[in-house]
């Protein structure tokens, strides 16, 4: 069990790394020194309530890892748990003004849910909540499949949609700024 429990952690680990910080070499790509988006939109910018369960598998260095998620929103709360093989990782609990967190103790001080959140709502939030909040040089373009995050002149991430509207649809999230890509498919919960 305590063998099950390391390779657990372990896993966990590299998953969360790769959606966080991944090293880019400046030469490969000149926005990897630049931080990451912290985004930080309330929820009620999302406009509407839902529950999803997601399969999130990310690739990252020739590596592939899975995490099973629980996204719950309404106006007044957005609450995020992240598992692997069944045990929390982490879960996260946001009111607009209060983000609350538990993480397993052995996942690394570098992992940071604001950016995991930063990242959930980029993907998923109304363009308008995501335009309004950008800083200065960012810019977000939208078709009816795909949106993609600029920075000037530099693609930052892209996700592709297989579908509008949230139940049955997979995303496709593609940091280039990072390096990883991450395959989300959610399900309403019923």
């Amino acid at each position: 069990m305590r063998r099950l429990n390391h390779f657990f952690i372990a896993c966990t680990t590299v998953v969360l790394t790769a959606c966080q910080h991944a090293p880019v070499a400046p030469a490969q790509n000149a926005t990897a020194q630049i931080p990451p988006l912290a985004l930080r939109l309330s929820p009620a910018s999302f406009n509407r309530s839902i529950s999803l369960t997601q399969q999130i598998t990310v690739e990252y260095s020739g590596a592939t890892h899975q995490l099973d998620g629980l996204i719950e929103i309404d106006p007044q709360q957005i609450n995020v748990a992240l598992m692997k093989f069944g045990q929390r990782v982490v879960t996260m609990s946001d009111d607009g003004q209060n983000l609350n967190v538990t993480k397993n103790p052995h996942v690394p001080e570098q992992i940071k849910p604001e950016q995991i959140l930063s990242s959930i709502q980029l993907a998923f939030w109304p363009t308008a909540s995501i335009t309004a909040q950008l800083p200065e040089g960012y810019r977000l373009v939208e078709s009816s499949n795909h949106r993609a995050l600029w920075l000037n002149d530099a693609l930052i991430s892209s996700i592709e949609y297989s579908q509008p509207e949230l139940d049955g649809q997979t995303a496709i999230f593609t940091n280039t700024q990072f390096n990883y890509r991450m395959t989300i498919v959610s399900r309403a919960v019923q």
